[in-house]
């Protein structure tokens, strides 16, 4: 029987949900994602007459799941091609796969009906994806600077690689959780939580 604290049963769904989706890129998927999230990246950061950008695996078994980008500055490279490439590696899995499961996991949990959590989902992954793109933008722009490609100060350098250093350790994973909130829940919903909550104090014993 489950418990009838809702947040208990929540957890008992959610729980292993995220789990068994965390799990599975190490169970044989991770290179169909990192593949896609690839081929998502470099639709939307392609080359242009400033740059060149190659998405591609990272080749090394002590990293698993990560991409490595090269970014090299068109106006550097010699006339053969070759010249100064920046690599931007990053775990492909933290960036992309992680969220987007603590994401899915948390709205299949939620209990509302399946006819809005369909559209939940919808709305979720796609912000979901919104969030991979500014990030992996943001991540390029910054490493960019460092062969010319971006003209930074001292000052808005520094703070461009904190706001980094924030955005691997920590957004990535706080973002997957306002945007469960802000897409699944509605006013009515916040009304009938404090209802509940007051109709459970009222039967409290003194």
């Amino acid at each position: 029987m489950f418990p009838r604290n809702p947040f208990l049963r929540f957890l008992i769904f959610f729980l292993p949900l995220y789990v068994g989706l965390w799990l599975l890129p190490h169970l044989g998927i991770s290179d169909a994602y990192g593949s896609y999230f690839r081929s998502f990246g470099a639709l939307f950061y392609g080359n242009n007459d400033e740059r060149e950008l190659t998405f591609q695996p990272l080749d090394d078994p002590s990293h698993f799941g990560f991409t490595r980008i090269e970014i090299a500055n068109r106006a550097l490279l010699n006339s053969d091609e070759s010249g100064e490439v920046r690599h931007l590696d990053f775990d492909t899995m933290a960036l992309g796969c992680g969220p987007t499961a603590l994401l899915i996991a948390l709205i299949v949990a939620t209990p509302i009906p399946w006819s809005r959590k369909r559209w939940t989902l919808l709305w979720g992954l796609l912000w979901q994806h919104v969030f991979i793109i500014l990030a992996l933008g943001f991540l390029i722009w910054n490493e960019s600077s460092e062969i010319g490609l971006v003209i930074l100060t001292p000052f808005w350098k520094h703070l461009a690689v904190s706001f980094k250093d924030v955005l691997v350790s920590h957004i990535s994973l706080t973002i997957p959780v306002i945007i469960w909130v802000l897409v699944t829940f509605r006013q009515e919903d916040w009304k009938l939580a404090s209802i509940g909550r007051a109709t459970s104090l009222q039967r409290s014993p003194a």
